[in-house]
């Protein structure tokens, strides 16, 4: 599939809208509603982290959803603040202590690293500024 990379400002009032591309390309990749809530599950983890804390500002998202035989692709890419999330391990989420009785958040990274098959991150020159750039892939075929 040739995929586009389409631009939302880094809100959560574009959430529904960058989901609704996400749903269309599960139609078109076919895939099971099993995988689908996967996907859909880290995808708002990494997309609402970004719109909370890539910017101090105004910001944008940038994302580009493909598949192929093999894998299903989310690409992210923001150009705010460098966060490269596979540095990074959530102690939280190790906790043995009852949910209700830990601090909110800490388990977005872990959930992400739990759910997809691969994830790279690069900082790089993205429409010649740095960006982060995220990349999420689940297999299609387990």
């Amino acid at each position: 599939m040739i995929a586009e990379w389409k631009k939302y400002p880094a809100s959560l009032d574009f959430y529904e809208e960058m989901r609704d591309e996400l749903a269309a390309v599960f139609d078109a990749a076919q895939l099971p509603e099993d995988v689908r809530m996967k996907i859909e599950i880290g995808f708002e983890e990494a997309v609402v982290n970004i719109i909370n804390y890539a910017y101090e500002d105004d910001g944008d998202i940038r994302i580009k959803i493909s598949f192929d035989d093999e894998f299903f692709n989310i690409e992210l890419v923001d150009h705010g603040q460098s966060f490269n999330p596979l540095e990074h391990n959530d102690a939280r989420a190790e906790d043995d202590s009852p949910i209700d009785m830990r601090e909110p958040g800490g388990f977005g990274i872990f959930l992400l690293k739990k759910t997809f098959d691969k994830l790279n991150y690069s900082r790089e020159n993205f429409n010649g500024k740095p960006a982060n750039h995220l990349t999420l892939s689940l297999r299609r075929i387990d």
